[in-house]
């Protein structure tokens, strides 16, 4: 499914319950070329989407319609979105494990692009979450 309006992109279901099990599979992949077998807490990662091998990428320019915030979307053209992986006091190693607890943070978005004309939202509030 894509976007209708925006970037016309393979949107990204972000919701609690989808009846397409494969929606909810990505691989968590270091922007360190080096770095092939382990992500660290601290790490820059982006995410692909295990189905479609689309990378995850928030976009600066569109708005998602229905929510108003930033547009999510897949891209098949090795564009991703940068993320921040973040630990949690439950998480007891340096490194990702298998059903660890993390919490993903874009850095994507700067001071450089804010502008209040474009409503454009806070970036500490581009948070994605492994579990509620």
């Amino acid at each position: 499914m894509k976007y209708q309006t925006g970037s016309k992109q393979q949107l990204v279901f972000a919701g609690e319950r989808s009846n397409e099990k494969s929606n909810f599979s990505w691989l968590l992949n270091s922007c360190n070329s080096y770095q092939t077998d382990k992500i660290f807490y601290g790490d820059d990662v982006y995410l692909t989407h295990k189905a479609t091998g689309h990378e995850l990428y928030i976009e600066r320019c569109y708005k998602s319609p229905t929510t108003g915030f930033a547009e999510v979307h897949c891209r098949s053209d090795y564009y991703y979105s940068t993320l921040r992986c973040n630990t949690t006091k439950h998480n007891n190693t340096p490194y990702v494990k298998t059903g660890d607890i993390i919490t993903l943070r874009s850095y994507d978005f700067s001071s450089d692009y804010s502008d209040e004309a474009e409503n454009f939202d806070n970036p500490d509030n581009y948070i994605l979450s492994s579990h509620n």
